[in-house]
């Protein structure tokens, strides 16, 4: 059964300060431990959940400590858990947070072409000679072809010849057909 004498065992989990799981969010309601989550920053819009349900004895006082639910359909600015001077919680709550952030998307990596290639697998199963205009397979880019030489089945002098377009920096590539020779492009 839900209770301010068991908080901690049933809500000891809820962070001080927090963006997304901040004790100051947290009341006991006669339907157990509700969590406030707000939908605008005015907290004129709000949704409750409850994250540990029970019926709360409101005459229960364990070691001088009273339960004390408030109606949790009723409740519309019910006393939260941390309140300032209390010692638990920073007394923001976790829509406070937000406005902190800002909600700038990340910056997507460069790509390009081709500019230089560099040999990591050198293992061919061509005979020996040049290999030239060659395509390639990689998770990002398309269209690079690569020349290169082989001798005794390693490969060497691996050169562009078309850019392709659409790699990343740091982009694998695998020679098609000769699955041993790969590489990776600089952009």
């Amino acid at each position: 059964m839900p209770s301010r004498a068991t908080k901690l065992d049933d809500i000891g989990t809820a962070k001080a300060a927090s963006d997304s799981y901040d004790v100051e969010n947290i009341f006991l309601s006669d339907e157990g431990w509700v969590y406030r989550h707000y939908k605008t920053s005015d907290k004129s819009k709000f949704w409750d959940e409850i994250i540990v349900a029970g019926e709360v004895d409101s005459t229960l006082t364990i070691d001088g400590v009273a339960n004390t639910p408030v109606d949790a359909v009723a409740a519309g600015s019910p006393t939260f858990e941390s309140v300032a001077g209390d010692g638990a919680g920073d007394t923001k709550q976790d829509i406070e947070y937000s406005a902190d952030f800002s909600a700038s998307a990340p910056t997507p990596p460069a790509t390009g072409p081709a500019a230089s290639v560099s040999l990591v697998g050198t293992t061919s199963t061509e005979s020996d000679g040049s290999i030239t205009a060659t395509a390639t397979t990689s998770s990002n880019g398309s269209g690079l072809t690569v020349t290169y030489d082989v001798t005794s089945n390693v490969a060497s002098n691996l050169a562009i010849a078309v850019a392709g377009s659409g790699y990343q920096a740091g982009d694998s590539f695998t020679v098609a057909g000769d699955t041993g020779v790969t590489g990776t492009v600089a952009i």
